[in-house]
């Protein structure tokens, strides 16, 4: 969940086109879901949590908080994972790779992948990473080498190309 008025994100290569999507809350309670940005060449999709059918009562979730530094090498995470039951595994930051950025005649790195220690036998796509604090730090993705992680600041940088409409002429 990364915001309170019901926004999910999920691996793109994940998702099949032609199906219908729903979620489930712990509670029992379920929701269907409209995919955002189908379209576009992203790493992720968003899902827009829609109201139950003749519900008035609008929906609060709690979102994940992203962490606002990149990691360290060394840092302590605690990765969330299992296919049939919950599992949580703790592992460290062991490399971090960036690229270059060029803008003009200004070169920037970032971050593209968080490499871990992190035990795999219960990672899945979609599992989240996070520091000792609780914030998110990445997010497992299908395209992912095996113990690493896409950085949340690529989910954030894709949020925001989801959400823009499309200007048509």
């Amino acid at each position: 969940m990364v915001n309170k008025e019901g926004l999910i994100s999920a691996d793109r290569k994940e998702i099949s086109q032609t199906s219908g999507y729903n979620a489930g809350t712990a509670y029992g309670q379920e929701f269907q879901l409209t995919p955002i940005g189908v379209n576009k060449q992203t790493n992720f999709i968003l899902f827009k949590v829609n109201s139950g059918v003749g519900s008035s009562t609008k929906n609060s979730f709690t979102p994940a908080i992203f962490g606002t530094n990149e990691p360290k090498l060394g840092q302590t995470l605690i990765s969330l994972g299992g296919d049939l039951a919950n599992s949580v595994s703790v592992g460290r930051v062991i490399s971090l790779d960036q690229k270059d950025l060029k803008v003009g005649s200004t070169t920037t790195k970032y971050l593209t992948s968080i490499n871990t220690d992190v035990a795999t036998k219960d990672l899945v796509d979609g599992s989240p990473i996070f520091d000792l604090s609780g914030n998110l730090l990445g997010m497992k993705l299908s395209s992912d080498p095996l113990k690493s992680f896409t950085p949340i600041s690529v989910l954030q940088k894709e949020i925001i190309e989801l959400t823009q409409t499309s200007k048509t002429p």
